[in-house]
């Protein structure tokens, strides 16, 4: 009789376990929907007067991942649209998301006279709502300062808001300080070299190529150069360069402070208020004489570098890597250096949603499906112990038979 409840509570809580184990699974890959998450900036009247590089900003209020997919954003004014996010948008922890129109499913038009936004989760419940703008002031963004709405010329999509700073004048009256306004949008860097060909010098011979994505020249002057890796350093453009429609500038190494490292640097193209615009990937141990080349979705080693030309993809091939054999030309990183560079990483991972597996979702399948084949294992076992004699006397009927 004791064997009986044994084997009968071992399925029992075998059973339960599985239940939970695969509940909770579901439950986390089903995600938070959109509470924590705030709509904290926008702009929609760009410098460049172009609709298409409107932008909204989301910020995750809380310390914890949050899946945003099939959450939506709604304008408020003219002729309302709604851009759902689609499945597997996160916005991590204490960190900032924006999207462009021109990224938008339903290109979501933000009007000039006025505007607002809601922010909805996917049964059309209200998460957020901001202000209304009233009249749009040119390259300027509305923000939230967490407690109100204001504009502000130092527009940081991606990063966290900045304000116009109100100084006292000699005769008492108050003006607004603000940086020169250049946000570089619709600029992207889609080539480098971070070690020149054999017999240049590094220090000379180094590029990084900018190009412009729109169908208009765009001014770049007071937007900023930075590489990612070791003793950081930053490069402001000249004011008055501009770059032609669809068209490309070069920043030799011999111009500019920048110095990439060989074994594994990036570059990242800030606004002339500091936000990230546009950042590469890390590149790691390139041969000499090569670009590191952006086709539009990913970043390629190419043995074809075109400063200033349309990118040309042409795999390197195995034969003689790494010719010469060269230090690092950045100093050891120390302490101050690794910080440096995990500042960098956080502001400059702005692009897009980190969509990462979360692996306890996966642990905790598996742990339930495990469970699930113990307890049948349990129960055939029970059945099996139970209707052993009957089983012992159907084999000894059939032997006898064949006999």
């Amino acid at each position: 009789m004791m064997k009986k409840i044994l084997l009968v509570s071992l399925v029992f809580i075998g059973g339960m376990v599985s239940f939970f184990a695969l509940g909770r699974a579901d439950t986390a890959s089903a995600g938070s929907g959109c509470n924590g998450v705030i709509i904290s900036e926008f702009m929609a009247n760009p410098e460049e007067e172009e609709t298409d590089y409107e932008w909204v900003e989301l910020q995750n209020t809380t310390t914890s991942n949050v899946d945003i997919s099939g959450c939506k954003i709604e304008d408020m004014e003219g002729v309302t649209k709604q851009n759902v996010f689609p499945s597997g948008t996160i916005v991590r922890a204490n960190s900032y998301f924006f999207i462009y129109r021109k990224d938008m499913k339903t290109k979501i038009t933000l009007n000039n006279a006025s505007e607002g936004l809601k922010l909805l989760d996917s049964d059309n419940t209200l998460i957020f709502q901001t202000d209304l703008s009233g009249a749009d002031k040119e390259g300027q963004s509305f923000a939230y300062n967490g407690k109100k709405w204001l504009w502000t010329s130092r527009p940081t999509p991606g990063a966290e808001n900045k304000f116009d700073t109100v100084v006292t004048t000699s005769n008492g009256s108050d003006t607004t300080a603000s940086s020169e306004k250049n946000s570089c949008v619709g600029i992207i860097i889609s080539e480098l070299m971070p070690d020149a060909p054999e017999g240049q010098q590094d220090s000379e011979s180094e590029w990084i190529e900018l190009h412009n994505t729109q169908s208009h020249s765009v001014k770049i002057g007071g937007c900023k150069l930075r590489d990612l890796r070791g003793s950081v350093k930053t490069y402001t453009i000249p004011n008055g360069k501009t770059i032609p429609a669809e068209g490309y500038a070069v920043f030799f190494s011999k111009d500019t402070p920048l110095s990439m490292n060989n074994d594994e640097d990036g570059i990242a193209l800030l606004s002339s208020s500091g936000s990230v615009v546009f950042q590469t990937a890390i590149y790691k141990d390139g041969d000499e004489g090569n670009g590191f080349a952006y086709d539009g979705e990913s970043w390629e080693w190419t043995s074809t570098p075109t400063p200033g030309k349309a990118n040309v993809l042409t795999r390197p091939s195995e034969k003689g890597k790494k010719k010469k054999s060269k230090a690092k030309k950045k100093n050891v990183k120390k302490d101050s250096d690794k910080d440096s560079r995990s500042t960098e990483e956080s502001s400059g991972e702005v692009l897009g949603a980190n969509t990462s597996g979360d692996t306890s979702k996966v642990n905790d399948k598996m742990m339930g499906y495990f469970m699930v084949a113990l307890s049948f294992a349990f129960l055939v076992g029970y059945i099996g112990w139970t209707k052993k004699d009957l089983i012992n006397e159907n084999i000894i009927k059939k032997f006898r038979g064949n006999s």
